[in-house]
């Protein structure tokens, strides 16, 4: 039997840029059969490449989606405003 051993590399930091890109990346899931207690089928996720934040919501069909992406966008915009 061989026993081996991963040693871990450091990365460089990576350099933010100083202006915020618009750049919000967005998943829709639906959940394999299972339902929360309020019937809520499927999830989003919003990841925010530049603060390095995810927000998360349950969803009971996909048309409110719309809806958490415009409330995603007004709490970014109060962030950049704080």
């Amino acid at each position: 039997m061989y026993v081996s051993k991963n040693y871990k590399t450091t990365i460089s930091s990576i350099q933010r840029s100083p202006t915020i890109p618009d750049v919000v990346h967005g998943d829709i899931c639906k959940m394999n059969g299972e339902l929360t207690m309020d019937s809520k089928r499927y999830f989003i996720t919003f990841i925010d490449n530049h603060y390095r934040f995810c927000y998360g919501h349950l969803l009971i069909s996909k048309d409110k989606a719309l809806d958490y992406k415009n409330n995603v966008e007004l709490c970014r915009e109060n962030l950049l405003s704080a």
